[in-house]
């Protein structure tokens, strides 16, 4: 979880120069953003939806029946896929374990179906998140209506005329 964070300031200021591209890098561009933010999206709801204990307990169980050297290499093995193989890290676990009904299931008020104080809480997270992105944009001013007329190219400006009386 705490990657995901820096990985959408990343997609953001990304998002942000997209505009400046030539054409044909604009698309690719836009399609990593997207699929960056996505993912991110997805790894952040997995990380809530999931018990946060959850991946530790995997990564720490130890079966019945093993004793010795065989429980001591089980348990090496369950720690060092934990920490350092993709399949089985915390990420890994939580997305495996999204389908699957949890009595620690942390979000109470979606445990068994939404409830209407879960579906408001969304709601005022989806509408504060769309308030400080609106809230974020550069306001560019409309330009100003120009009184003279262009100048014509080749043609220097001309002195204003004396209105002084001698």
């Amino acid at each position: 979880m705490p990657t995901v964070v820096p990985l959408a300031l990343l997609t953001v200021y990304a998002a942000s120069r997209i505009p400046r591209l030539r054409p044909t890098l604009r698309v690719p561009a836009a399609l990593a953003t997207v699929i960056l933010a996505i993912a991110g999206a997805v790894v952040s709801v997995a990380s809530v939806w999931v018990w946060q204990g959850s991946s530790w307990n995997w990564s720490t169980y130890t079966p019945r029946g093993l004793s010795g050297q065989a429980l001591q290499e089980f348990k090496t093995q369950r720690q060092n896929d934990y920490f350092y193989s993709f399949d089985n890290n915390a990420i890994a676990h939580n997305l495996r374990r999204m389908t699957q009904p949890s009595r620690y299931f942390p979000l109470q008020h979606f445990r068994g179906g939404p409830n209407l104080v879960g579906l408001l809480t969304l709601a005022v997270a989806g509408l504060a998140s769309l308030a400080a992105w609106l809230l974020g944009q550069e306001r560019i001013p409309p330009p100003v209506a120009s009184r003279s007329p262009p100048e014509q190219p080749g043609q220097r400006p001309r002195a204003p005329a004396d209105t002084r009386r001698e």
